[in-house]
């Protein structure tokens, strides 16, 4: 605001913070969240307010209350935990996360979007990009692994299981076939 860049012309320092807690959102937000995340075809995990808040301080005195910053012009980068039981542990299935976001612009009109998503399995982090700081929900897709091993009838009728250019027939026991 212009009240904090007087304030840092006159000496104070801004203190940027960003705060990620459980939502407190309204029924009707939730219930919009929850439509996109049903109309994606995605399972809900968890809702979140992301917040930017912003404090002026002069000799270590905060000097203003601190502010909520709604949006800024650059995006930033945010990463949130996923909780244990979210975590997928079945190979069969591949997990895809994503962030459900819900901002109200300028005008007061709800946008909500599905922006992009990178999970880490190592740290169990989901990690996206936003200028935008309100309500935002973490949720999932699971998709079957396709198997790598296709099978191939043999010629004298036996199974044969084809998998990186190797050929196994399955007798009375397991037999490697050298031809294809």
């Amino acid at each position: 605001t212009e009240e904090q860049k007087e304030a840092i012309k006159d000496g104070a320092s801004t203190k940027i913070v960003l705060v990620v807690s459980d939502s407190a959102a309204s029924e009707k937000d939730k219930n919009t969240v929850n439509k996109v995340i049903e109309q994606s075809s995605l399972n809900p995990v968890l809702l979140m307010d992301i917040e930017l808040l912003c404090t002026v301080t002069k000799n270590d005195i905060q000097i203003q209350d601190a502010k909520n910053i709604t949006e800024t012009e650059s995006e930033i980068t945010i990463s949130v935990k996923v909780p244990d039981e979210y975590i997928n542990t079945d190979g069969s299935i591949k997990r895809e996360y994503h962030i459900v976001r819900l901002h109200y612009n300028e005008s007061g009109m709800a946008e909500t979007e599905v922006i992009p998503a990178t999970f880490d399995s190592a740290t169990k982090m989901i990690t996206f990009k936003t200028n935008k700081f309100s309500l935002y929900a973490i949720a999932y897709k699971d998709t079957k692994v396709e198997s790598e091993y296709v099978y191939i009838p043999s010629k004298n009728k036996k199974p044969v299981v084809n998998t990186f250019g190797l050929n196994i027939s399955v007798t009375n026991g397991l037999k490697f076939n050298k031809d294809n």
